[in-house]
């Protein structure tokens, strides 16, 4: 599942998958300040985090609206097993498990889960193999319509052998498997949800009061404003970290730096401005954690005729002009200007955060104006009238770029914009409302758009982000390339890492010299983690995941961590 960034906010917002994409989530952990010199805690079990973040829209999980939604599934929820820390999604090597004690791989189309004896509901009822069934077969129903069943469709069938085993049958075999099987899905509770029509679930009262299997359990829930959890001191995988946890909606990433720099924060998921990082340096309190960029950002370029979809568009639908245009860009100016190098030149739709990522991936398109001109020529393309903007045939090189209102990425365009004056090409900068900026693409109402995509930990976004399949989804400039799409099909269902590795760098070759989009870079990545708290792991993917494993240090708390059991 990729996801896009919405650019009113600065936080991370589901789009439907295949390809979701960007732009959605800031997180951070805040705890309010105290000023008691000196905290107890008898029971040695105490301490309160505080999430700020954007609003929770919704607590049901096959609907979610916003990446931080994810964040507290994954507290009141959980799956059968979740990627390991070595990020791997082929076959079930350093998955963990959660809801499931054990599996098996009885053939190439069958895995079979052993659930763990202990896991309950917070109402207290055994989870059974049929509320795995149930979920399922909701999450697949076109009357719900989760984003994720997408994701579900090589699954053939869910069905309980027992009542603590659930057998998967798929529809082929693919690596990914046990991925798909185990990692879209929080499984939900059959006794309290399987008599409730499918129409009215988003409506239904257990949306606004859900009872999963978590660390968690949801104490309040006021929307628009705060979600409060209490720690689950009985779970069947053991105490979590932190007694109470509550998730505080801000508004957007520089209420939730202030936040930070006032020490009333404890976690920062992502600091993206470079003088927010230098601001959090200078703090005592407060220390830098880089972990791997699991994002992108480009530029779409729309490769049919806005306003007569049936047709090429006139400058973006010329293979060899996309090229010209792409030579004609400084990727590293970029990310100097933008970042103050905090980042890294993009080549293709990848990221460090993806086993096939390369720093020596070879870039088909560098940087090279005496190139750019040369083609430009070639092709025709001359200032034949004086005024700064190559034409052909009375066509001015000139296109309008859409920039949703991210402060990153108007900076980053305004750059862009002085880079292709500069070669005789006038861009034109939009600036539109997040409403605007999205539903212009998908309505194919535009030449190009300053996008931003983030990846989670399968390469399969890669062979549907960029081919046919994504179409109508994040494929928004309709690229399509036979050849690309053969390779990327076929390195996904490669069982053999060195067989699949160069059929990957292959396809991404192609669409590198192909330019439907114009690669400019990938962020590094940064948390700021407040110094009190113990046991801190950022997952790309999943930077929320690791919120039940926070601990307040014992000999740092504050008046605000006598929150506990004692």
């Amino acid at each position: 599942m990729a996801t896009l960034m919405d650019s009113r906010t600065g936080w991370w917002k589901m789009k439907r998958t295949s390809i979701l994409s960007f732009y959605g989530l800031l997180l951070v952990l805040v705890s309010f300040q105290g000023c008691a010199p000196e905290v107890s805690c008898e029971s040695g079990w105490c301490g309160t985090v505080v999430v700020s973040s954007a609003p929770a829209r919704s607590l049901f999980p096959p609907l979610p609206v916003w990446d931080v939604d994810f964040g507290v599934y994954d507290l009141i929820f959980s799956k059968l097993a979740d990627v390991g820390s070595g990020y791997n999604t082929v076959g079930d090597d350093g998955f963990v498990p959660v809801l499931a004690s054990e599996w098996a791989f009885e053939d190439d189309l069958t895995i079979s889960f052993t659930l763990n004896p202990n896991a309950r509901w917070h109402d207290g009822v055994p989870v059974s193999a049929e509320d795995v069934v149930f979920t399922f077969d909701l999450y697949l129903d076109p009357e719900v319509a989760s984003p994720a069943s997408s994701r579900l469709n090589t699954i053939e069938s869910v069905s309980a052998r027992d009542s603590s085993t659930v057998v998967f049958r798929f529809r082929y075999h693919y690596p990914e498997q046990f991925y798909d099987a185990v990692s879209h899905v929080h499984i939900l509770p059959n006794h309290l949800l399987g008599s409730a029509p499918r129409s009215e679930l988003r409506s239904h009262e257990y949306t606004l009061h859900p009872i999963g299997s978590g660390p968690y359990r949801l104490v309040n829930w006021t929307p628009g404003e705060t979600v409060e959890l209490a720690a689950d001191s009985t779970h069947f995988l053991g105490r979590p970290g932190a007694p109470r946890i509550i998730w505080r909606a801000v508004g957007g990433s520089s209420a939730a730096i202030d936040e930070m720099i006032s020490d009333r924060s404890d976690f920062l998921y992502y600091v993206a401005e470079p003088t927010d990082l230098d601001r959090i340096s200078a703090e005592d309190h407060l220390r830098l954690i880089e972990y791997e960029s699991n994002t992108y950002n480009f530029v779409t370029l729309n490769l049919f005729d806005p306003n007569d979809p049936s047709r090429p568009h006139l400058l973006f639908g010329d293979r060899e002009l996309r090229r010209a245009i792409v030579r004609s860009v400084d990727r590293a100016a970029i990310i100097q200007s933008v970042l103050n190098n905090h980042g890294l030149p993009c080549v293709g739709p990848v990221t460090p955060a993806l086993w096939i990522w390369n720093e020596d991936l070879e870039d088909g398109l560098p940087f090279d104006t005496v190139a750019a001109r040369s083609a430009f020529t070639t092709m025709g393309w001359t200032d034949s009238d004086g005024d700064g903007v190559m034409d052909r045939n009375g066509v001015p090189l000139e296109f309008d770029l859409l920039v949703g209102p991210s402060q990153i990425r108007s900076r980053g365009a305004l750059v862009l914009q002085a880079q292709f004056d500069r070669v005789g090409i006038k861009m034109n900068l939009l600036d539109v409302d997040g409403a605007a900026f999205y539903s212009r693409q998908e309505s194919g109402e535009f030449d190009a758009a300053y996008n931003s995509v983030a990846q989670d930990a399968s390469t399969a976004s890669l062979a549907s982000d960029w081919t046919e399949d994504g179409f109508g989804d994040l494929n928004l400039g309709k690229y399509s390339n036979p050849e690309y799409t053969r390779l990327a099909r076929e390195a996904r269902l490669e069982t053999d890492p060195d067989v699949a590795l160069p059929k990957w760098h292959a396809a991404l070759r192609i669409i590198n010299e192909d330019a439907p989009a114009i690669w400019i870079y990938v962020p590094k990545k940064y948390a700021a983690v407040h110094a009190r708290l113990e046991g801190v792991t950022i997952f790309p993917y999943q930077p929320w995941r690791g919120l039940a494993e926070l601990r307040v240090a014992p000999s740092r708390l504050i008046e605000r961590d006598q929150f506990g059991f004692n």
